[in-house]
């Protein structure tokens, strides 16, 4: 069974395409099935011919990249950067020439010119010069707060997601306060909480909130950071708005909120420029999370910001005009007549913060602005022409200070100081410059990852591994073009923890992408750190294509997310057999049926929409039922239609979800044969899956232990299948766990044996009852009889250790008869019986269950 198939299931095909599920599930459908299947399917063993237009993403035969080539880029790379290393020592050197007197002289001249003409325009041109510097000064104000408010809210978002990190595999409540108490009575949280089972601690463990106030109700158990409305705190009365970011993986925890009051926000800039002045922090949709408002206003934001500003308007468009260019340009000011007569200006700029969009808004009178700039027009004229001298000598001071300040504030900004390359903020700048300027070229935003960046950058000591990025950054930075080495630089930035951005003209030729990515794996890995060390460097990369069509609509920072979620989708779906990962219209609905499921999966296991199915499987030496295993199918009551592992199970184990889902079949197992008992029914053992993140938890035995005594359900009933996978790199866990579960009457199963992880090593230092045979076992290889080899001495092994073995994916009278042959104790399959729903399943284990009598997929 495969692990993201956690439910051992063979699923029909007419309800899952056989495209939709990993090859090795597929063998789970029944022989008529089976048959419709393989009409539909290329044959096996035939290679499917790529379709025209498709090269791009299947990328070159791998004889294309060829040693030879590889040794040549490599001696021309190091060439080239020999070359450009010379010629950035002649710049150098040429600049060097430009002496402190010349500049001095130059900096005398600029400055006296600015002044003289300052003094001329504001002299002759006063009113045209005071209303530019109004409108210059609303746009400066709105893009500090814009700057300000987003950095205060970035950061308090970056600090609880580093506090996240850290409690990720927190399993008990000592544990959470260990890493929070540190935080009580500080500044750097406000006042920091954490939330947990629709309650609210603080970092002590105590309950802060047992009722929740609708605003914070509004947000925790979220799989997103949010951000709330303002809302008043219970114990000072303060009022605040809080920060929300969520934690999968635990057992004690669900998330974590940081509660600050709200003048903190809205208050970055202050508010006193004006008494009649206001600013909010909103939602794009206009509800208010937060407002101030000055002394002598006689208005109030309310909820909702465009509300607000339909009723103070006498333009009654004027709400949805500027939420229109706001959401378009990002940054928006205008001047509006209000009802009251007066009149303000209205500034707007959007805030990018924890993958959401908010904006800050001010209503300030524009005589404000107006008295300003008339106010600094008569400054300049006053101090022109009596200390014009005095200011010539600050102007120089200050060219110089503010030079240098400059190049600190630029080289902050723009550069990586850890490998003083261009950072994220370079890349997205030049990015958008050069494709606006190709008007008639497509480009391809790749999002790279080095695969062993945490491990290579711990081994290494800071000086060695620098090395070897500037490596790569260097190779990155002259870029490649088929079998030939560019000169020119290449557009690149450093995002962070091993992870690259790059744009690349595209030029047309199918494979060019996947040609550029082996070709840049290939000469990083001739890196003398790394050969020299016998290690290698992988680099895969997501790609979002900006075409022609695209230009303008999709910028790219939208770009490099979309990239970065190509490579993590197909990671998930363990697609790492090629380099390059390209954001598709089918990667964009599968992301959107994520977040549906995602939206959908905690209401849907409150009201009962995942049913527990049973699978009988087969006892030879008997002739009857042996068991069954406990699968879980979603029902959608809206379509009247089931949702079958594969669309589901792999999402809840990256989320985190599984364990509930997991602990759910556990429990309704153990009810369905509390009721049994009760009865005075038959009853035969059961096994039930748990997933490799269920099994990690270290409340993992005790839940299972404890349920199993809550509903009083005999010893030998219940077997708890453990994935190969898991139980190869957790021995001594498993073996721990193994014992404890023996001890309370309840054995212990290795699922998916033989699906690439067996080791027989496993098998002497755990004691196991099963052993599951993964469905390949039963596809055929080159040689039939060693398949059938393999069969029979896995079986004739597990015979000597005292160990049963149960073959899954069965469907045909040849592979009964074989294992049959071959002495396997117990069969799973569509051959004996599909998956049945539990009432289904109680009358099947009372019925005559003989393979002469099996149940039948029709």
């Amino acid at each position: 069974m495969d692990e993201q198939n956690k439910t051992g299931e063979e699923i029909p095909a007419e309800e899952v395409k056989t495209e939709d599920i990993p090859q090795e599930d597929a063998a789970g459908s029944s022989p008529e099935e089976a048959q419709v299947t393989e009409e539909k399917a290329p044959q096996e063993g035939k290679a499917k011919e790529p379709e025209e237009g498709k090269a791009e993403e299947n990328g070159p035969a791998p004889d294309e990249v060829t040693e030879e080539m590889t040794e040549t880029l490599a001696a021309e790379q190091h060439s080239q950067l020999k070359k450009k290393a010379k010629e950035d020592a002649k710049v150098k050197k040429k600049f060097k020439k430009l002496t402190w007197q010349t500049t001095l002289k130059l900096s005398l001249a600029f400055v006296t010119t600015i002044l003289f003409l300052f003094f001329i325009y504001a002299v002759l041109g006063m009113n045209n010069y005071k209303t530019t510097i109004a409108e210059q000064n609303a746009r400066d104000r709105t893009r500090l707060e814009e700057e300000l408010t987003a950095g205060y809210i970035e950061t308090q978002f970056n600090k609880l997601y580093e506090l996240s990190e850290r409690l990720k595999g927190a399993s008990t409540k000592e544990e959470v306060v260990a890493v929070l108490s540190p935080y009580i009575d500080t500044e750097e949280f406000g006042n920091l909480n954490y939330y947990y089972d629709e309650m609210v601690y603080d970092a002590n463990g105590e309950v802060v909130h047992m009722t929740l106030d609708p605003a914070i109700a509004a947000v925790v158990g979220s799989v997103r950071p949010r951000t709330t409305v303002r809302f008043t705190e219970s114990i000072e009365g303060a009022n605040c708005i809080g920060f929300y970011v969520p934690i999968a993986g635990s057992a004690v925890i669900d998330g974590l909120l940081s509660e600050i009051r709200d003048i903190e926000v809205v208050n970055v800039v202050p508010i006193n420029f004006d008494s009649k002045s206001g600013t909010a922090f909103i939602t794009t949709d206009g509800t208010v999370i937060s407002s101030y408002t000055g002394s002598d206003t006689d208005y109030t934001f309310g909820s909702d910001f465009y509300t607000f500003l339909k009723n103070f308007s006498e333009n009654k468009t004027f709400a949805d005009d500027f939420r229109k260019n706001l959401m378009e340009t990002g940054e928006y000011t205008v001047q509006l007549e209000m009802t009251n007569g007066q009149s303000f200006m209205i500034l707007g700029s959007l805030v990018e913060a924890a993958d959401d969009h908010y904006a800050i808004v001010s209503v300030i009178p524009a005589g404000a602005f107006l008295t300003e700039a008339y106010s600094y027009a008569y400054q300049i004229i006053v101090i022109s022409i009596i200390s014009i001298a005095m200011l010539v000598i600050i102007q120089v001071y200050f060219l110089f200070f503010y030079r240098q300040k400059t190049q600190e504030l630029k080289k902050f900004s723009l550069i990586n100081a850890e490998f003083n390359v261009p950072n994220q903020t370079a890349f997205t700048k030049e990015a958008e410059e050069r494709i606006s300027k190709s008007t008639d070229m497509s480009f391809a935003v790749l999002f790279i990852r080095m695969e062993q960046y945490d491990s290579y950058s711990s081994q290494f000591d800071k000086e060695m591994w620098g090395s070897v990025m500037q490596f790569l950054f260097k190779i990155v930075a002259t870029g490649f073009r088929d079998t030939s080495v560019s000169t020119r630089k290449e557009t690149y930035g450093y995002l962070d923890n091993g992870e690259i951005a790059v744009l690349m003209p595209l030029g047309g030729r199918d494979g060019e992408l996947n040609t550029y990515m082996q070709l840049l794996n290939a000469v990083v890995n001739k890196n003398e750190t790394l050969t020299r060390n016998h290690l290698t460097l992988t680099l895969r990369a997501g790609v979002y294509i900006i075409s022609n069509s695209q230009r303008g609509k999709v910028s790219v920072h939208t770009a490099i997310n979309l990239a970065r979620k190509a490579l993590d989708l197909d990671e998930k779906h363990h697609r790492k057999n090629v380099f390059i990962h390209v954001y598709s219209s089918e990667t964009e609905t599968i992301l959107r049926n994520e977040s549906m499921i995602e939206m959908k999966m905690e209401s849907a296991l409150a009201s009962g929409d995942f049913k527990v199915f049973l699978q009988p499987k087969y006892n030879f030496a008997q002739d009857k039922l042996d068991s069954a295993e406990a699968l879980v199918r979603w029902f959608d009551p809206d379509k009247g239609v089931y949702s079958y592992p594969n669309d589901f199970i792999y999402l809840f184990e990256s989320n985190g979800f599984i364990t509930k889902m997991d602990r759910f079949v556990y429990t309704e197992v153990c009810k369905y044969f509390e009721k049994a008992v009760e009865r005075g029914e038959k009853t035969v053992p059961v096994s039930v899956n748990v997933s490799r993140v269920t099994a990690a938890q270290s409340d993992f035995a005790k839940f299972y232990i404890d349920t199993k005594r809550k509903h009083n359900v005999p010893g030998g009933l219940i077997t708890i299948e453990f994935t190969e996978s898991f139980a190869m790199e957790n021995y001594e866990l498993l073996a721990d766990l193994s014992n404890q579960l023996h001890a309370n009457g309840i054995q212990v199963s290795i699922d998916d044996f033989g699906s690439g992880y067996s080791s027989f090593n496993m098998l002497k230092n755990v004691n196991v009852d099963e052993l599951k045979m993964d469905a390949l076992f039963l596809k055929p290889g080159p040689d039939p009889e060693r398949d059938k080899t393999i069969i029979k001495d896995v079986a004739s092994l597990a015979r000597d250790i005292k160990v049963k073995v149960v073959q899954e994916g069965v469907e045909t009278e040849e592979q009964f008869n074989m294992l049959k042959a071959f002495g396997i104790d117990v069969l799973q399959g569509y051959y004996y019986a599909k998956a049945i729903p539990m009432e289904e399943y109680r009358l099947f284990v009372n019925s005559n269950t003989s393979i002469r009598f099996k149940a039948k997929v029709k």
